[in-house]
């Protein structure tokens, strides 16, 4: 409840039956300024939160929705507020695309040193021969706090203490199997994600790009919800590289890997940059002409 979207100028699309598309009059709102007023931390409360009953909001009505308040300002001073907040989101959404960009090159790199070049005197192994395969925990518990908290769909929130902290690839267990991550930071993983603890220096990059060129998907265990188990994840079988092999593709990758974190620090201080002055840019608080 409460998460809101812009579908871009000329797009054709259709929405579920609960969506609700709203339409600005150009004359007097900015779209954009709707978008950060829905965003703010002050309709955002309203949405959540029935008016006079102090209960939840399960689904939010039409008339719920007409009564929401929000700033009204000037439409230059909207548009000037839109292009601050706007240039703040493109740089994060540019970061973002380096990275994936970056993270393309390394799994190219991977894919000509193990697979396209493999050398053939490589032993036979198996993933459980690098990693030991650990079950996440539950998090619901715990006091809001610095270390972040990691589902199939990236991070969820940031808890009081980490579960693991050190370097490690982290695999679904339900749900979205091939949503496999790295982790760089001291963590914690939900129970519905595994965290693997490595067993030998410079292999946790090759580890997470090995793991990422398989299709997880397709090994499914489950009927009515996708799941893997550490049998399926222990016995998948490959090459494994010597030492020094294992020690060039680890300085090969980490530089980009490096630029990769420092792009990741940068768009979380933007976001709690951006968090922190759409309530004054909205409000008022902070002039924008």
């Amino acid at each position: 409840m409460g998460e809101v979207g812009m579908i871009p100028e000329g797009i054709e699309c259709c929405l579920g039956q609960r969506m609700v598309l709203l339409r600005t009059n150009p004359e007097l709102c900015d779209n954009y300024f709707l978008l950060y007023s829905l965003q703010s931390r002050y309709v955002q409360h309203q949405i959540s939160w029935s008016e006079g009953t102090g209960t939840t909001v399960s689904n939010l009505r039409i008339p719920h929705l007409e009564s929401i308040k929000i700033p009204i300002i000037p439409l230059e001073k909207q548009r000037a507020v839109s292009s601050i907040l706007r240039n703040l989101e493109t740089k994060i959404v540019l970061n973002q695309k380096i990275n994936e960009n970056l993270e393309r090159q390394a799994q190219a790199i991977f894919t000509a040193e193990f697979v396209s070049e493999a050398n053939p005197k490589w032993r036979q192994g198996h993933l459980s021969d690098l990693v030991t395969i650990k079950y996440g925990k539950d998090h619901k518990k715990l006091a809001d706090g610095l270390y972040p908290v990691f589902g199939s769909g990236g991070i969820m929130r940031y808890v009081e203490r980490p579960l693991y902290d050190k370097e490690s690839v982290l695999i679904p267990r339900k749900g979205t199997l091939n949503n496999v991550i790295y982790v760089n930071e001291p963590f914690w993983s939900v129970d519905t994600m595994f965290y693997t603890e490595m067993r030998f220096p410079n292999v946790a990059k090759f580890v997470y790009h090995f793991v990422k060129s398989k299709d997880l998907a397709s090994m499914n265990a489950g009927s009515a919800v996708p799941s893997m188990t550490t049998d399926i994840l222990n016995a998948l079988e490959l090459n494994i590289p010597d030492k020094e092999t294992l020690a060039k593709f680890e300085n090969l990758v980490a530089p980009m890997y490096l630029m990769m974190e420092e792009n990741n620090r940068q768009s979380k201080m933007l976001l709690i940059i951006r968090d922190m002055l759409l309530p004054k840019l909205i409000s008022g608080e902070i002039d924008v002409l």
